[in-house]
């Protein structure tokens, strides 16, 4: 035998157990999808479905499934972010609207709202629910950078 083969083996084995365990987190997530359209509760392994996307960006289920979650997460963030971290009031900055936090959140909702498809910057958009404090300290700067992606509106297919 050649070292190659052994080598190539272990590799094959270790693929076809990742695709293993994809599948059946892909089927935990599958149930946890329809679970949502009764329940239209966040449950741990929805939050897990968020992180692999945020992770690999594979949305894996149609769009149609996964806007509903991903809505549902996006307003908890930023009803959190908000009850924490509230907008500061400050001189006026150039470029930026002054907006209440009401008008931003509905304005970053209705961009996402409007995607037909799973946005081409989906995986970012899944790194800032399951994340956002690692690059965001205050929910008026976090709800522009969720604007800011979401404006980013190419969509991709998936077959």
């Amino acid at each position: 035998r050649s070292p190659f083969c052994c080598v190539w083996k272990k590799s094959f084995l270790l693929i076809l157990g990742t695709k293993l365990s994809t599948m059946e987190n892909g089927n935990s997530f599958l149930h946890a999808l329809e679970d949502f359209e009764k329940r239209k509760e966040l449950t741990p392994e929805l939050e897990q479905y968020l992180r692999h996307i945020a992770k690999t960006g594979e949305t894996i289920y149609p769009w149609n499934r996964l806007k509903p979650v991903f809505l549902l997460k996006l307003e908890k963030v930023m009803q959190e972010f908000n009850d924490e971290t509230p907008k500061v009031d400050g001189p006026p900055t150039p470029n930026v609207e002054n907006l209440s936090y009401e008008e931003m959140k509905e304005r970053v909702v209705n961009i996402i709202d409007s995607f037909t498809g799973p946005p081409f910057t989906m995986q970012r958009l899944c790194e800032l629910v399951t994340d956002p404090k690692k690059h965001y300290k205050r929910s008026d700067k976090f709800l522009r950078g969720v604007e800011k992606v979401g404006l980013l509106f190419s969509i991709y297919f998936t077959p």
